[in-house]
């Protein structure tokens, strides 16, 4: 299992969106925050990968808790979009892969070019191919 929640600029946004009164405080990084942490913690041979324009590194511990393992993960913020990097690192490596999560504020589709899907895509078909088996689930937030 390879979890790869966006930790982008955008991802401070609240998971109601912006609406008056009725603004939650609760932010898009947060809720992917809690999905990857709650997967480590249950999963402890998953791998997260926190992507922005690229993969963040950052060492988490499945025996730490979850709001631990989430707080380092909702602190990392910032920078642009792109879905394709954690599909590209695991392709790098050739990964043996049979389930990627990918939680994200909406834009799963979005690449570093933001011309829709074409390298995220093409990441994926070529992650399929090496292990057929491995299914893609994109969680989008708002």
């Amino acid at each position: 299992v390879v979890v790869c929640p966006d930790v982008s600029g955008s991802m401070g946004s609240p998971v109601t969106g912006y609406r008056g009164t009725a603004t939650s405080r609760v932010r898009c990084i947060d809720v992917a925050a809690l999905v990857a942490a709650a997967v480590l913690r249950r999963n402890p041979q998953a791998r997260v990968l926190p992507f922005e324009q690229e993969v963040v590194k950052l060492r988490l511990n499945a025996r730490d808790s979850v709001m631990t393992n989430a707080q380092a993960l909702a602190a990392i913020g910032g920078g642009g979009t792109n879905c394709s990097a954690p599909l590209a690192l695991l392709n790098r490596e050739r990964a043996a892969v049979d389930l990627v999560i990918l939680v994200s504020d909406n834009e799963s589709w979005v690449d570093a070019r933001r011309h829709g899907a074409t390298r995220t895509m093409l990441e994926w078909e070529a992650l399929k191919k090496r292990n057929p088996q491995a299914r893609l689930v994109c969680i989008d937030i708002q």
